[in-house]
């Protein structure tokens, strides 16, 4: 097996450095709702960043130590080495979502700044079922609670044999798009560092 989640270490983070000289010299950042919101949008994606690479990281010693857990382990119970993918790609799903969330609010502030066309319609083109991921992992005990889950579908973010996706009951995020919509994302916060 290989590492199919695409690197992101080219990516300069932590994106937040940028913004402590303009905080420091008490620089107004838009208006105060749209600059709170951009502190958070760059703390956040920073983390997911972080969170990603981590992710990445334990893929990298599990394919080195081959100890990615097949569905049998899963389904017997066997342990295995792999619950840091898990951890790691939660959290960052977790804060990918917020960082959408957050910057469909900035969009929507009356003096927000305007954003490229091309980096508006890729960040909201690759952003589609990441709130669907998002939820089920959220939202797992009311799901099998309600008896929603088919029968061998993973009650925790489980890698695709192909190792190319995760999936978490019927859903399931692709590596290559989700590190896509990052990029995206981070191509904002640079748009946004140097417009501010």
């Amino acid at each position: 097996m290989e590492c199919k989640m695409p690197d992101l270490s080219d990516l300069e983070v932590p994106l937040i450095r940028c913004l402590l000289p303009k905080l420091l010299a008490g620089e107004p950042l838009f208006n105060q709702k749209t600059g709170s919101y951009m502190r958070n949008f760059i703390r956040l994606l920073d983390h997911a960043i972080f969170e990603y690479m981590e992710t990445r990281e334990t893929v990298l010693a599990d394919v080195a130590e081959e100890k990615r857990p097949t569905e049998e382990m899963i389904r017997t119970g066997r342990q295995f080495h792999f619950i840091g993918f898990v951890n790691h790609f939660e959290a960052c799903i977790n804060a990918v979502a917020r960082v959408l969330k957050l910057l469909y609010r900035i969009k929507s502030e009356p003096n927000a700044p305007k954003f490229p066309r091309l980096l508006r319609r890729l960040t909201e083109n690759q952003s589609k079922g990441i709130k669907d991921i998002r939820d089920a992992i959220e939202h797992m005990d009311e799901i099998i609670q309600k008896g929603e889950l088919r029968p061998g579908q993973p009650i925790m973010l489980f890698m695709s044999a192909e190792g190319d996706k995760a999936t978490i009951g019927g859903y399931h995020v692709e590596f290559a798009t989700f590190a896509s919509l990052i990029r995206s994302l981070y191509e904002v916060a640079r748009y946004l560092l140097q417009i501010a």
